[in-house]
């Protein structure tokens, strides 16, 4: 490709690592939509920041929060319980939670919204914020967004987690499934340059979209189809590379 052996060895790797992370994570993602696990997750966390309890009416709102048009504006308003939510956001902005989290509970002055609070745990964290807010409502409202944003940061960490296994256990089961094998794929480009040849003109359109898995899975396919043909991926036989007799 560029005149270089080494170069085209770690050009191949680099793409054949590509692939599989590229295909990795678009069926993950498929998997994340399809089993909503971005909206069980925030709704789980939610539930556990407003420490709520389905069994106990003072401690109902988080419900009250999701039911919420500043934070869920396709529900219907009218569940009673989590489970009965036809529709769960995958994002809270924390601007319209502090803005829903103040009106839900009467909007009339910071010491009465702070009284109507039925959980000690998140009173004293919300008269905490006010006793940080210089008696500034506004103030106020911004302090509940940041807490808000930072318990929202160790839950995507969760969630990262999460979908980092998956991808690696997919990552393993594409490696499996098409032949991976990034040894023979080393040694086989070192000792015939000629079988990558077809990669320099290999070109990919940058995704117009990373929340669509679909763009992902355009360039995996790609990359797979450039790289097959070479005998890199793949369970077909292909040349045995011989390292006393390499190519031209």
């Amino acid at each position: 490709m560029f005149n270089s052996t080494i170069i085209d060895v770690a050009i191949g790797l680099v793409l054949s690592f590509l692939a599989v992370s590229l295909a990795a994570s678009a069926i993950t993602e498929a998997i994340s939509s399809g089993r909503q696990w971005r909206e069980k997750t925030l709704a789980n966390g939610f539930r556990a920041l407003l420490n709520y309890d389905k069994e106990d009416p003072k401690r109902q709102l988080a419900l009250d929060l999701y039911k919420n048009a500043l934070i869920n504006p396709l529900a219907s308003g009218v569940a009673e319980t989590f489970e009965d939510l036809t529709h769960k956001p995958a994002y809270i902005d924390s601007r319209q939670f502090a803005l829903a989290f103040y009106n839900t509970l009467g909007g009339e002055s910071p010491a009465a919204v702070i009284d109507k609070i039925q959980d000690n745990q998140l009173k004293a964290a919300m008269q905490a914020l006010w006793a940080a807010s210089s008696n500034d409502i506004d103030k106020f409202k911004n302090n509940i967004a940041v807490w808000f944003d930072n318990s929202m940061d160790r839950l995507s960490g969760w969630y990262k987690k999460q979908t980092q296994m998956v991808s690696f256990l997919v990552a393993l089961g594409i490696a499996a499934l098409f032949n991976v094998n990034v040894l023979y794929e080393s040694a086989q480009i070192w000792t015939h340059p000629a079988a990558v040849a077809n990669l320099a003109t290999l070109h990919f359109d940058e995704p117009s979209d990373a929340s669509h898995p679909e763009n992902y899975a355009i360039m995996a396919s790609k990359l797979y189809k450039a790289l097959e043909p070479a005998y890199l991926v793949g369970w077909v036989e292909g040349p045995s590379p011989k390292w006393n007799n390499r190519e031209s």
